[in-house]
């Protein structure tokens, strides 16, 4: 190290030292009186110079955690959801087509790190009948593995793109769907395929297979409709190549959800008793 390095390593480590002591003297309460939440503890080591290690109260691993929810956008309703909260009984008679379904979702997350950068396109032509749910809970169980997850409806990655022309984000915002670790598309194939749509999608699509980024993909159709729906053979080929393809069983749970719905409500009104 040169003379000024030294300094400013010395000033730094005296400015740490400062803050420390005023917070120490402040009367605050701190959850962790170690680090005072800030998630690291400094230190002085052998060799004389200033050092900074995590504090093992886990506060580091937490902001962590809540900076990939946050960037993640999983929607509200399905933030909290776990592979048990997939239950496949709601599936009625095709409750062993829906157990195979989750037998995937599991075997996809024991075995991510071996799947070469390959996703999962769940589809079935019956609309509400879990495809976003459990792409949902793949999604949070991969955040917990420390994966940065992104989610997206394809209608929405369309607007913000049109939005951003007018800002100049949209490279900022094709970075982010280009380069997430795992990207989820939720309701592909619902937005018609013109000219422009066909190559941002084929530019997301395309980096992601050219790097080996997972896509998770929910849909309404299966590749031949969308080709019929105009969508580029580039696109639905990229996704044969990279992507297993899960079909859902036909089961509306929507449906079903309401019909309980409807039920729970006459309970505690009090009627039919």
């Amino acid at each position: 190290m040169t003379i000024v390095e030294v300094r400013i390593v010395q000033e730094t480590a005296e400015q740490i030292k400062r803050i420390q002591r005023q917070a120490g003297n402040s009367g605050i309460t701190y959850g962790c009186p170690k680090c005072k939440d800030d998630g690291w503890i400094g230190y002085t080591g052998d060799d004389g110079y200033f050092y900074c290690r995590e504090c093992e109260c886990g506060i580091v691993s937490k902001k962590k955690m809540a900076g990939r929810l946050a960037f993640a956008a999983i929607p509200e309703r399905y933030r909290t959801l776990v592979m048990a909260d997939f239950d496949t009984r709601w599936y009625g008679n095709d409750q062993k087509d829906a157990d195979a379904v989750k037998a995937v979702a599991r075997g996809y997350l024991g075995n991510y790190y071996t799947l070469d950068g390959r996703g999962l396109y769940l589809y079935s032509n019956t609309k509400g009948n879990g495809k976003t749910r459990l792409a949902c809970i793949i999604a949070n169980e991969l955040v917990k593995m420390g994966i940065i997850v992104k989610f997206a409806t394809a209608g929405d990655i369309l607007e913000e793109i049109k939005r951003s022309w007018d800002s100049n984000t949209e490279y900022g915002l094709m970075s982010d769907l280009k380069t997430a670790e795992v990207l989820v598309i939720d309701d592909f194939g619902t937005v018609s395929a013109k000219g422009w749509i066909n190559e941002k999608f084929y530019q997301i699509i395309n980096a992601r297979y050219v790097s080996k980024r997972p896509t998770i993909f929910t849909s309404n159709c299966d590749l031949a409709t969308l080709e019929r729906m105009q969508y580029d053979q580039r696109i639905t080929s990229r996704i044969k190549e990279s992507c297993f393809m899960v079909m859902f069983p036909g089961s509306s749970l929507r449906d079903k959800k309401n019909a309980q719905n409807q039920m729970d409500m006459k309970g505690w009104l009090g009627v039919g008793r």
